[in-house]
């Protein structure tokens, strides 16, 4: 993978837990850093699996919007929030033939359902409500 076919031959970086020792840790750095800086994490994430090395990118929320697989899959979803305007939210965990997932509503107002949490779920009555704004605890 990093066109150095010669540390195939080096026992001690393919041992099981040669990661574990903080000496050979600095050489692995030394040898995969110089490699990893000059690739996007696409190239290194695909190199990886090429060459059979257990490994992948860790993406950022920019990255998985951009993902030709989500993008595909038509993963993301465009919604109308009543304050923030028209948001991407994730869609469907996965596809089924028929049936299944579907988009319901956008996420919820600052507050949106203090009624039904404190007088449903907890049994506070409205006056309990009223007071508890009144003190700014909600």
């Amino acid at each position: 993978m990093l066109g150095r076919p010669e540390l195939a031959a080096e026992t001690r970086f393919i041992a099981p837990d040669a990661r574990l020792h903080p000496e050979l840790q600095a050489e692995i750095d030394d040898l995969f850093y110089p490699w990893i800086l000059v690739r996007t994490k696409a190239e290194v994430t695909r190199e990886a699996q090429a060459a059979r090395v257990p490994a992948v990118a860790v993406n950022i929320l920019a990255d998985l919007l951009a993902d030709p697989h989500f993008r595909a899959r038509g993963f993301w979803v465009q919604a109308d929030h009543p304050f923030a305007g028209t948001i991407t939210y994730p869609g469907p965990p996965f596809q089924m033939g028929e049936g299944g997932w579907r988009w319901r509503r956008p996420a919820p107002t600052l507050g949106q359902h203090n009624r039904a949490v404190y007088c449903g779920e907890l049994g506070l009555s409205a006056a309990d409500l009223a007071r508890l704004r009144e003190m700014g605890v909600i």
